[in-house]
């Protein structure tokens, strides 16, 4: 309720007339500051409504209001500084740089999905313009080669280039801004360039993230002992369900019970991995956030494999939007 006050004109108790009349002309012809208010009435423990209170009921009548300024707080600026708590670095300054967003939560769920362990750095890979012809020297002599037949293509030193390298810290994800402008470039369409530019390059983003899955879960390169891990992964399957075979005791109930006992040995391996992981070097390996279903699983991450890259596709297919103006 709205608080009241009364201002008034204050007239001393006179005793003639005179007085009076002179008090009179006095305040009309000077304004008059009251020296006290007179409160009305009030509520007890009532606050009036500010206008933040009134912002807050308006968002609060409309939850779709709400969910949409969510969606946008998980977008951030390319220009945005890496937090140290972030495992995407985003350091990509090359053509629109400054007019993409990153959608930060998205691209940091990626990475615990996959079970990516280290970091991720997206950077500007600058145009390679250095061409070489098989057998032809960078001086353009061509010492060591009988002839050079006319109209041979010239090719990449490295083709089909990947985008993906290794880094002490993880990965490092190269894409060529400058080439795909130039591309793009020449090619004539109705379609805004940036928004173009926007959609090849999450092309080239999902197709590296892919690779840094398969990489760092089916191949050596940050897993020395994968082939150990496959092997005793797979080998007691083979070996059991061969014996079981050879007896002819494979039916319905046997393959469950061979399933369930082998997971049980899963669990005590990769629980010795958790407790002591360098002593132990076959159990799986939990550089991420780890599940509790995963102790029960053999030690090469598929099912990690699987979760990233279908994530890869769905929520992570569009990581980078065009600034919205």
């Amino acid at each position: 309720m709205r608080l009241e006050r009364s201002f008034g004109s204050y007239f001393p108790e006179t005793h003639s007339s005179e007085t009076r009349e002179s008090i009179m002309n006095t305040t009309e012809l000077e304004p008059f500051v009251p020296s006290g208010e007179v409160v009305l009435f009030s509520r007890i423990g009532e606050e009036p409504r500010s206008e933040k209170n009134k912002a807050g009921g308006s968002l609060e009548n409309h939850p779709e209001k709400v969910q949409d300024l969510k969606r946008q707080s998980d977008w951030e600026s390319f220009l945005s500084k890496p937090a140290p708590q972030q495992r995407f670095i985003n350091l990509y300054g090359g053509p629109f740089g400054q007019q993409m967003e990153l959608n930060r939560k998205n691209a940091e769920k990626l990475l615990e999905m996959g079970g990516i362990e280290g970091k991720l750095i997206l950077v500007d890979l600058p145009m390679d313009r250095s061409r070489s012809i098989a057998g032809v020297n960078s001086d353009g002599s061509v010492t060591g080669r009988r002839r050079l037949f006319w109209g041979e293509k010239i090719e990449d030193e490295e083709s089909p280039r990947s985008l993906v390298k290794s880094v002490p810290e993880g990965w490092r994800i190269e894409i060529p801004g400058q080439d795909i402008m130039e591309e793009l470039s020449r090619q004539e369409s109705e379609k805004p360039l940036g928004k173009r530019f926007v959609a090849r390059f999450n092309q080239q983003l999902r197709q590296a993230l892919g690779e840094v899955i398969l990489r760092e879960k089916l191949t050596t390169v940050k897993d020395p002992l994968l082939r150990r891990r496959i092997i005793m992964s797979l080998g007691p399957y083979a070996f059991m369900f061969s014996g079981e075979a050879a007896f002819g005791a494979i039916n319905e109930v046997t393959i469950p019970l061979t399933l369930v006992w082998q997971s049980l040995v899963f669990a005590i391996i990769n629980s010795g991995k958790m407790i002591s992981p360098e002593g132990n070097s076959i159990g799986r390996k939990f550089g991420h956030r780890v599940q509790l279903y995963e102790f029960f699983l053999p030690y090469v991450q598929f099912d990690r494999v699987l979760r990233g890259l279908a994530f890869v596709n769905l929520k992570g297919r569009n990581l980078v939007r065009f600034k919205k103006t």
